[in-house]
């Protein structure tokens, strides 16, 4: 027998952050198809948990704002659905969602795109230069209908 995907271990990590697969195997005992179950360890960095007091929102020494100027994204669909773009991490309060997006629709692809009058402002719970180096943003463009992802973004 060929390998499947069956037989693999597949993982994915935030940029910068650093995963060894120390081993990888399968077990002799469990059989039930015509292949073995595997596994697989690792070593996980972390990050530190760096963390100066937080700043209460509102307060006048939290000057500390992400902004983004304009996001597009050119996605491969026939369909014409609407589209969100929504920011998740861990400098954040709470994950932020901003709905549909001005699509300029094509034959192949759907071009959603956001500008800066419709994007929110990201406040991230400590507004410490160090700690947020360390930090990661998620951002992903999804379907309003079925909550599809169709494509993230990684930003440090």
């Amino acid at each position: 027998n060929v390998p499947s995907w069956c037989d693999r271990v597949l993982w994915h990590s935030f940029p910068e952050m650093k995963i060894v697969n120390t081993s990888y195997g399968c077990t002799d005992n469990i059989r039930t198809s015509d292949h073995w179950p595997v596994f697989s360890t690792f070593d996980v960095g972390i990050t530190t948990q760096y963390a100066s007091s937080p700043v209460p929102q509102g307060s006048s020494t939290n000057d500390c704002v992400i902004i983004f100027e304009t996001i597009k994204a050119m996605i491969n669909t026939n369909s014409k659905p609407q589209f969100v773009v929504e920011f998740y991490s861990s400098c954040l309060e709470y994950w932020v969602k901003k709905t549909t997006a001005e699509s300029r629709e094509k034959t192949t692809y759907a071009a959603p795109s956001w500008g800066s009058q419709v994007l929110p402002h990201l406040h991230p719970i400590m507004p410490d230069r160090m700690y947020l180096q360390d930090q990661h943003l998620l951002i992903a463009v999804k379907s309003v209908e079925s909550d599809e992802s169709y494509g993230k973004m990684k930003k440090s």
